[in-house]
């Protein structure tokens, strides 16, 4: 491993050096086949054209700023600019011309003559030139990126490669070139201008125009192939993301050099919007190559700077990308600062990305070297790029090499993690099949170990049946019955799980002539399956002249047992057909269903052992998933087939063959199944009532809600034994509606039924009851993280898996109850509570009134202490025994208060009583009388008025009673309402009675005031029982 990162950085450092040197070399090293002009000439009379077909030509050229000049073939235009003319060098950026800074411009004319051996044709060519440009030689056009005049504000400018073919003549050839680019921008002739022979100028320009094809078409092919073949396998993100990289690169490369897109797609030719292109495409080559780091190395990247930096691909640098230059949206942002910004987005992109590999390659992953070396490859590609962007130095082919070695890079990589990931595979492969080895043998040895204590409890329990110790009684034959009935489903579990291990090698097949009529035996015995569902039936198609088959009984009643429970269990409403049909020596039996049916992707892998199909509604099946695959390897062992043939949300069709028997099976007696098949008595019948109540003799009411009987004989003996009155449901549907109208105490739901509907239930429970109020137990034959998350939030109490404990079960009950109890007295105590701080405060006003009283009528007084008297009877009796008394009492009580105010105030107080004679229902002791206290004594903060007080009880809607109290009083500011209500305010008398409503179940209490007009208390009590 060291070895090969090691070798990794030295192939780094080499094409790093390379590079280096190379951009060296290619802008610093003289040119041997350079040769310059002196003021605007160049002899090449000279040169040879067998040897050297071209050269580059650079040198002093006549510059003429600020002017498109237009030649003339039959006069020398220029004379009339001779002023303007400057000998400038090229190549060179003409920002850096003398007198540049004083007087700047965007466009101009350079002028070059040439001496040439003989006559005939030539032609110039030159690397991208960014901006406007036209070629004339000797006068006539020969090469034009945009629509040139006179006028530097008519030219329209283009970006196409410089290449232009001409004719000389009299051995002189005159080269014009006129440029136009942006103020204050990069400018001029920036690169040597390869001048040749009109051959061997196309030639050159053929190379590299086949090189560029070489190298769009690689990243075309590969890239479409890579994204291709993602799609087809899935998961593959990798190969998309990398595909659609070189899609990307391959059309930015044709975006430069010899511009290929050109030739097949319209592009504008604006230089401006073919800029934007451009960048446009690295972006978003930039955010695929993004996306396949982060998605390869997701333990290193951290995922919010991808985010981040994914945005600015998309959003933040296109948005610069299309704002038009000038509009105010640009924010004056200049050409240049524009290609800084791009380079700015892109190195940082690009200093993450490599950061990212570098964390990956020092922390010693499989493939470190492929890696760095990939890493490397792409930072010198993207930094050729860059330079030529955003300095205009010349590359070469520098980013063509790199491109074709990071695709080369990139493939080898991916082969090698293929290579890694199939080697993996083969060692998981290995370890499976040691897996697979080592269960075989545990559920092998585990069924052994375990069929002996379950033959014991079988023996024992029919041992007791036969009442060998005793006679037992029916309720006990009954539970020994069931006792030694699951025992036996025990058993044939076990017997299954050995059968599945493929451990079992003494698997007996005793094969015998099976007729007709005794396979509607097995199937009219295992219609006990459908006896629960009454949206189901049971369809036998058995021809009577059924030739019969050749077969093991116990095993083919072990098949269609497997068969039938499937489609039951994969069927909520509908048929399951049984059909046998004669082909040829066999007889094809078909257990047809019309339930959900099997995906086409399950098909081949049904018959699997331990898997588990989806049940619709419910999630995943019941069960271990054994059936099929021993219902198959069943079949085999008795020279059979078994195929499926399925349409999902139609139904499916298990058909299996058996060999024909020659003679039909003599018939034989049929061994009771009493033992083997459950009894079923069914929770109801037609006609019958939607629940059934088993009353006992304690307080407590348990509802219950489930379908199997099984399951609901052991529940009853919550009746029989603890006394429990038990209501029983067999669906849902009246649950919550029943627990409304009734006392219960706590319910006990089946989720096997249908858990969704069951946690929808409670739910519903929970609209009304709190947990405490109402306990839930749930049973259930999972026990999952998922499920037990999902009970807390619906307001489960508890759950037990399915088959539980029958003493923890009623150590779970009595738990709950006692806690219900609980916080009912919790309730209780803070009604007294609350009650005995009242009652010092009503005494003390009260005897105040009194003592008043005596000063002026003594029989007034008297009544008064009549009325006194009246209260502490009531008051002691209720306090004796509950916090809650009847609102006759309640009542009683207010008159006796009031009668004493009347005594007090004669005709300043007036009363008025709007009360429902017939209402019979309790409340808190002490709730009204504080509040009518309330009222008088704010009446009588205003001497000069009459006080008028007004009580209703009425009935409401929905068992609810309404209770009113009104007076004319001072009213109560905005302010002091709010303390009230937020209990923040000192006054006992209405804060104790706020609290009481509080802690009544869906009660309320508002109040309503104005000052100077009075004000109102209205108390609603919902849901009450009202007798």
């Amino acid at each position: 491993m060291k070895r090969r990162r090691r070798t990794a950085v030295i192939i780094c450092i080499v094409i790093l050096a390379a590079n280096i040197l190379g951009l060296i070399h290619l802008n610093n090293s003289p040119n041997k086949n350079l040769i310059s002009a002196k003021d605007g000439v160049l002899s090449l009379a000279g040169w040879d054209f067998y040897k050297q077909e071209t050269v580059k030509i650079g040198g002093t050229w006549e510059f003429y700023p600020g002017k498109l000049i237009i030649p003339k073939q039959d006069e020398d235009i220029f004379k009339e600019y001779t002023r303007l003319r400057k000998f400038v060098e090229v190549p060179k950026d003409w920002r850096n011309y003398a007198g540049y800074s004083l007087h700047s411009y965007d466009s101009g004319t350079f002028r070059l003559r040439l001496e040439v051996p003989e006559d005939g044709s030539y032609g110039i060519r030159s690397e991208d030139i960014k901006c406007g440009l036209a070629v004339y030689i000797n006068g006539t056009k020969v090469c034009g990126n945009g629509q040139s005049t006179d006028q530097a504000k008519e030219f329209t400018t283009d970006r196409k490669g410089l290449l232009g073919i001409g004719g000389s003549s009299g051995n002189e050839l005159e080269l014009v070139i006129q440029i136009e680019g942006y103020s204050g921008e990069i400018g001029g002739i920036l690169h040597y201008i390869e001048f040749g022979t009109a051959d061997g100028i196309l030639k050159h320009r053929d190379a590299d125009r086949a090189m560029e094809v070489f190298v769009v078409s690689c990243c075309m092919v590969v890239g479409f192939c890579l994204a291709g073949s993602s799609l087809w396998k899935k998961g593959s993100r990798s190969l998309l993301y990398f595909g659609f990289f070189l899609i990307l690169q391959g059309i930015y490369i044709s975006t430069i050099g010899e511009k290929l897109i050109r030739d097949i797609f319209p592009l504008p030719k604006d230089i401006l919007l073919f800029f934007e292109f451009q960048i446009y495409v690295m972006y978003l080559s930039f955010f695929c190559i993004l996306l396949l780091i982060n998605y390869l190395f997701k333990e290193y990247a951290i995922k919010k700077v991808v985010v981040f930096l994914g945005i600015i691909l998309l959003l933040v640098g296109p948005y610069f990308n299309w704002v038009p230059y000038g509009s105010v949206l640009n924010m004056g942002i200049s050409l240049y600062q524009h290609k800084v910004i791009i380079v700015v987005i892109i190195a940082g992109t690009l200093f993450y990305i490599i950061s990212i590999l570098c964390r990956a390659f020092l922390k010693g992953v499989d493939y470190a070297g492929y890696i760095i070396v990939l890493s490397t490859v792409f930072f010198c590609y993207l930094s050729a790029l860059g330079l030529s962007f955003l300095f205009d130095i010349s590359v070469g082919k520098v980013p063509t090499i790199m491109m074709l070695a990071m695709i080369l890079m990139q493939i080898t990589f991916m082969y090698y993690r293929s290579r890694l990931a199939f080697r993996k595979v083969d060692q998981l492969s290995s370890q499976l099949l040691a897996y697979d080895h080592m269960k075989d043998k545990f559920l092998a040895k585990t069924s052994l170990e375990l069929q002996k204590p379950t033959n014991s409890i079988i023996d024992l329990s029919e041992t007791l049946l036969k009442g060998e110790k005793g006679p037992l009684s029916f309720y006990q034959q009954q539970n020994i019955m069931q006792v030694n009935r699951e025992g036996k489903n025990v058993f044939s579990i076990l017997e299954e799980m050995l059968e599945a291990s493929g451990e079992n090698q003494d698997i007996k097949i005793q094969i015998e002539d099976i007729d007709g009529e005794m396979l509607k035996s097995i199937i009219t015995d295992l219609e006990y399956l459908v006896y629960d569902r009454k949206n189901l039936k049971i369809l036998k198609n058995i021809p009577g002249d059924f030739p019969g088959i050749k077969s093991d009984k116990r095993k083919l009643r072990q098949i269609m047992y497997h068969l039938m429970h499937n489609a039951v269990k994969f069927t909520e409403a509908g048929e399951i057909a049984i059909s046998a049909e004669v082909h040829g020596n066999e007889a094809f039996i078909s257990v047809r269903d019309t339930g959900t049916g099997i995906p086409k992707s399950q098909r081949e892998i049904i018959f699997i052992p331990f898997y588990q199909g989806k049940k619709q509604g419910t999630g995943e099946a019941e069960g271990f998933g054994l059936g099929l695959g021993i219902t198959k390897n069943l079949v085999e062992l008795m020279g059979g087939r078994i195929w499926l043939v399925s349409e999902q949300g139609k139904g499916s069709r298990f058909t299996f063959s058996m060999p024909l028997a020659k003679t039909k099976g003599k018939e034989e007696l049929k061994v009771p199944l009493l033992l083997e098949k459950p009894e079923y008595t069914g929770l109801r019948e037609e006609k019958e009532p939607e629940y059934v109540r088993f009353d006992g003799s304690k307080n407590e009411t348990i509802l219950i809600a489930l379908r199997e009987e099984r399951l609901l004989r052991e529940l009853l003996r919550l009746n029989q034994e603890e006394k429990y009155t038990l209501i029983v449901f067999d669906s849902y549907d009246k649950v919550p509606e029943f627990v409304r109208e009734e006392k219960i105490d706590l319910i006990i739901l089946d989720l096997s039924m249908d858990n969704v509907k069951g946690y929808e239930t409670c739910q519903r429970i929970r609209e009304h009851y709190t947990m405490a109020e109402l306990p839930v137990i749930i049973l259930t034959e999972g026990w999952q993280a998922k499920e037990l998350q999902k009970s807390v939030q619906t307001g489960i109490n508890d759950f037990m898996k399915i088959p539980f404990s029958w003493e923890e079960l009623k150590v779970r009950i009595e738990t709950l109850l006692l806690v219900k109890n609980s916080a009912k007295e919790a309730i209780n105590q803070e009604h007294k509570k609350l009650h005995a701080q009242i009652m010092p405060h009503f005494l003390y006003n009260t005897l105040n009134t009194i003592i008043g009283l005596s000063y002026k009528d003594a029989e007034q007084a008297c009544e008064a202490l009549q009325h006194l008297s009246t209260y502490f009877r009531a008051k002691l009796d209720f306090n004796s025994y509950n916090s809650f008394v009847s609102i006759e009492r309640e009542v009683e009580l207010m008159k006796a208060y009031l009668s004493i105010e009347k005594m007090r105030y004669q005709e300043r107080l007036e009363i008025i009583y709007d009360l429902d004679e017939t209402l019979d229902f309790e409340l808190p002791a002490l709730t009204l009388q504080p509040l009518v206290e309330n009222a008088v004594q704010h009446g009588i903060l205003d001497r000069d008025k009459k006080i008028v007080v007004e009580i209703a009880i009425k009935r409401a809607e929905e068992n609810g009673v309404v209770i009113q109290i009104k007076d004319n009083g001072m009213g109560i500011s905005k302010v002091k309402q709010e303390e009230l209500l937020a209990e923040k305010n000192h006054r006992i008398g209405f804060s104790n009675v706020l609290k009481k409503i509080r802690l009544m179940k869906n009660s309320d209490l508002t109040l309503e005031s104005e000052e100077g007009k009075g004000t109102c208390i209205t108390i609603n009590l919902r849901n009450i029982p009202l007798q």
